[in-house]
């Protein structure tokens, strides 16, 4: 990429703020993604390397460009999409929930049948050790390895994914959708995909948030088997049911890493009484899951 060109953030805009950096807008056509103090440059080119690759594979999303520096900083130039995300574009009108659950199984296929030399990303099976990794201390050395046991479920088939697919993730320009946050994107068992989205979509929401949206348990159950419909091509009732179903049972692997992931040491007293009751039924989960993965053809 040869040597990294100096910018300036002094009078640009901030049109978005993450955990890893913050979003300003250079211009009409243009954005840069500054990441924060002490994000390794080797993680930055890599997430780079990724955007680029899947631009270039024709999966739509916003085009990136340079690696740059601000100060001591780094930060990458990306296409402005000039537009909101799917959630937005969705606010609280079923209709456009219904119709846009459809375009978001077109678009996790077209992923997911996106051709790549295997070996391209890093492994959806090596980014959900990180997790188990993560919460070892509030873990015993069997936990630990039967969490890692269950994600040899995740290596084959190989298909390229998104790794945090949802509305926030989704930008809508012209009626299409437009693949954002790629940070994630590895290569595994789509599997991987369908159960961290059906960790948001099956979760309970709180009651003024679920008035706010316009969402009942009716309309979630409706928008996802319109998406799993779409995905697979109108396939029969019975079978969007039993995907359904694997999916909400494997979602709850995902789940069960959320609060070990947000304590702090200090809670390790709490944890522990969480995982002796949360961890049977988990390893009951983890043998369903293996056993209708294989059944259904994952």
């Amino acid at each position: 990429m040869g040597e990294m060109k100096e910018l300036s953030i002094d009078g640009l805009e901030v049109i978005g703020k993450g955990v890893t950096g913050t979003i300003y807008r250079l211009n009409e056509d243009q954005i840069l993604k500054l990441y924060a103090p002490g994000v390794p440059l080797e993680d930055i080119k890599r997430q780079r390397n990724i955007s680029l690759s899947a631009y270039e594979k024709g999966i739509p999303t916003a085009q990136v460009f340079d690696l740059v520096t601000v100060g001591t900083q780094y930060g990458v130039i990306f296409e402005y999409l000039k537009t909101g995300t799917l959630m937005a574009a969705i606010g609280t009108d079923t209709d456009k929930r219904m119709a846009y659950a459809t375009k978001m199984g077109e678009l996790l296929k077209k992923l997911h049948d996106t051709s790549f030399e295997p070996g391209s990303f890093q492994s959806i099976r090596e980014m959900a050790l990180g997790n188990i990794n993560r919460c070892r201390e509030f873990l015993t050395d069997g936990q630990v390895q039967e969490l890692t046991d269950y994600l040899d479920n995740y290596e084959k088939p190989t298909r390229l994914l998104h790794g945090d697919f949802h509305e926030n993730n989704i930008m809508v320009r012209d009626g299409e959708l437009v693949l954002i946050d790629l940070d994630g994107m590895c290569e595994g068992n789509p599997i991987a995909d369908f159960a961290q989205m059906f960790c948001s979509y099956r979760m309970p929401l709180p009651p003024a948030i679920a008035q706010k949206l316009n969402v009942t348990p009716e309309i979630t159950q409706e928008f996802l088997t319109r998406f799993l419909k779409a995905y697979y091509g109108n396939a029969e009732e019975s079978v969007i049911r039993d995907y359904d179903e694997l999916f909400t049972e494997c979602s709850k692997y995902h789940r069960f890493f959320f609060p070990l992931l947000k304590a702090k040491p200090e809670q390790k007293e709490d944890m522990k009484k969480y995982i002796d009751e949360e961890f049977p039924k988990l390893r009951e989960t983890m043998a369903i899951c293996t056993e209708r993965m294989s059944a259904l053809g994952f």
